[in-house]
């Protein structure tokens, strides 16, 4: 028999989130907003080694600025050209990815967290972009091992409401330098 989550979980996390949603909307610090969602994520869903990256014009690449329990030394390795792993192809896409064990997709290539091969659980990848009115922004990006029947989806769904909210933020206190406008496409 596998296992759900109770429906009392749900109503815990929209709770959780809305709650978040309130405070980056009012916060004059937003940078520990985004933290304090992002290790919100890690501790309520166990959406772990949570990540924001963002796009910088001056680099012309995608970095982690903002994350939730990754060394300084991660946050560094975590940079990526358009098209570059799952992650640069989910910011060129501006489509999602859910990737239900790392050890066997061939596009994660494992800057900031490699394979495990030795892993009991598979670990999941999710990664979102994060855009505001059309203008791709950043990609939010989550590991975990998924418990429950369904989780990968619905982890998948609340990633994209969470991504919404830093849209705005990100927009509005001008977190990222970027005037993204790419037109070619991930080989």
């Amino acid at each position: 028999m596998s296992k759900k989550f109770p429906e009392t979980y749900y109503k815990r996390v929209i709770k959780e989130l809305l709650s978040q949603d309130e405070l980056l909307s009012t916060s004059k610090n937003p940078e520990l907003i985004l933290e304090d969602t992002l290790k919100m994520l890690s501790e309520l869903l166990h959406l772990n080694r949570g990540r924001i990256y963002l796009w910088s014009d001056i680099n012309q690449n995608l970095r982690i600025k903002y994350a939730h329990k990754l060394s300084r030394t991660e946050m560094i390795k975590g940079k990526y050209e358009i098209c570059e792993g799952i992650t640069g192809q989910v910011f060129e896409t501006g489509i999602a990815a859910l990737i239900p064990d790392i050890r066997l997709a061939p596009e994660y290539i494992g800057k900031v967290t490699p394979r495990q091969l030795n892993q009991e659980k598979p670990i999941s990848y999710i990664a979102v972009p994060i855009s505001h009115e059309n203008n791709l922004l950043g990609v939010l990006a989550v590991e975990t091992i998924i418990h429950y029947d369904g989780d990968a989806e619905a982890n998948a769904l609340i990633l994209r409401l969470v991504a919404d909210m830093f849209s705005k933020i990100i927009h509005d206190y001008e977190l990222c330098d970027y005037d993204y406008k790419y037109v070619e496409h991930c080989a």
